[in-house]
């Protein structure tokens, strides 16, 4: 039987046309990471159900049962390096792919 981190795959595929993904791993959760038409982005968290709930204030829970867990620590300098070149990349790529000819 298909895991649920199989099946929603296969839908990205044959629904929206993904072309291409990679995780990565995050202790006992997965980031799905794909690569849509047009460059988009989309970022999937698969997690056990023990280690499904809030971390931050911006979590909103749409289905399931959440649990009670310790928030995120916050990120270290490398990480936040990490995050402002991978969002430098993704708008220089934005950009050039709405550039005029």
């Amino acid at each position: 039987m298909p895991t649920t981190l199989d099946r929603w795959t296969r839908w990205l595929y044959d629904e929206l046309g993904a072309r291409h993904h990679w995780d990565l791993p995050a202790g006992s959760r997965v980031i799905r990471v794909f690569l849509l038409p047009g460059w988009l982005e989309l970022d999937l968290t698969f997690a056990p159900e023990a280690e499904f709930g809030p971390r931050g204030p911006q979590w909103q829970t749409v289905f399931g049962r959440t649990q009670s867990l310790e928030p995120f620590q916050d990120p270290d300098r490398n990480t936040l390096v990490g995050l402002v070149w991978h969002h430098a990349l993704h708008a220089r790529v934005w950009s050039r792919s709405w550039a005029a000819p």
